[in-house]
């Protein structure tokens, strides 16, 4: 009798070797499309990004140049409704809040309990990331034109010039509000150093203050190039600075790019530093500081 030929024997057998690349071929198909899923979804957001944001997170500035000086007024907004007013070699630390069915920010600074800002801005984001982005506010509280560090002459000069660079403007009730175009770049501390300045080694490093019944406390520090800097978590000031005889003498460029001299006494022991009866101790850190904002 003929012999019987089996159906497995009829059909020819893969190799080991075909079997294991077809599985990997279906195995590879699901992870080469969320590869490209993924692609997609970075270009998307990469272009949304670079030509349709209107967020207003980061820094924007706006600069006054006049031919006797130069300064900036810069606003950081982060993503967790911390915003930083820098001018000169002063950043002022506080809160912003979006206004609620309106395109209007509410930003609140204050200082060791007092207001230093309480403003409302309307607020308007255009451009792309390759033209330049800019952030228009609608300056309803006189925040810039009405600074207290400017004197009645220099602050009749920024109005002037201030009126000459911005076109746009709001009047209501017969008020008028500028509206200040800032760009999207951030600016540095303003520094004015001296050039007499000698380091003392013992002064050198940060120091930290902290009075544990109010709550305040803030460092200092010294730099061996002649650079201050005080840090709290509702200020930051950078200057120069200079000693001689146990007084540090330093400043702050301020509004209008002027920078005062200002004084202390000081004496050094150990670990210790004493500011006009005021405790520091020495610390590596420079955040030492208490961080909650009032």
């Amino acid at each position: 009798m003929p012999s019987e030929t089996k159906l497995d024997d009829a059909v020819p057998k893969q190799s080991g070797k075909k079997k294991r690349k077809k599985r990997q071929q279906r195995m590879g198909t699901p992870l080469k499309i969320a590869f490209f899923l993924f692609l997609a979804t970075v270009l998307f957001f990469g272009a949304w990004k670079c030509f349709f944001d209107t967020s207003i997170l980061g820094s924007w500035t706006y600069r006054i140049d006049q031919s006797e000086r130069k300064y900036a007024f810069n606003f950081t907004f982060e993503d967790d409704n911390v915003v930083r007013y820098r001018y000169g070699g002063q950043t002022y630390i506080g809160k912003y809040n979006f206004v609620k069915n309106a395109p209007q920010i509410h930003i609140f600074i204050g200082q060791l309990g007092a207001t230093y800002i309480d403003a409302y801005f309307d607020y308007e984001v255009s451009g792309n990331a390759l033209t330049g982005r800019t952030l228009k506010l609608t300056d309803r509280s006189g925040l810039i034109m009405e600074s207290d560090d400017l004197s009645a002459e220099q602050a009749d000069d920024d109005f002037i010039a201030l009126k000459q660079k911005v076109a746009e403007s709001v009047e209501e009730d017969g008020t008028r509000y500028y509206r200040l175009p800032f760009e999207n770049y951030a600016i540095g501390p303003e520094i004015q150093k001296y050039d007499d300045f000698k380091a003392d080694d013992t002064l050198l490093g940060t120091w930290l203050y902290d009075d544990t019944e109010t709550g305040y406390s803030y460092t200092i520090t010294f730099t061996k190039d002649g650079t201050l800097r005080e840090m709290s978590s509702e200020m930051e000031f950078v200057g120069g600075y200079k000693v001689q005889d146990g007084v540090c003498t330093y400043n702050f460029v301020a509004a209008a790019g002027t920078a005062a001299d200002m004084s202390f006494e000081y004496s050094v022991s150990g670990s210790k530093l004493t500011i006009n009866g005021q405790e520091l101790t020495k610390t590596d850190n420079l955040y030492a500081y208490q961080t909650t904002i009032k």
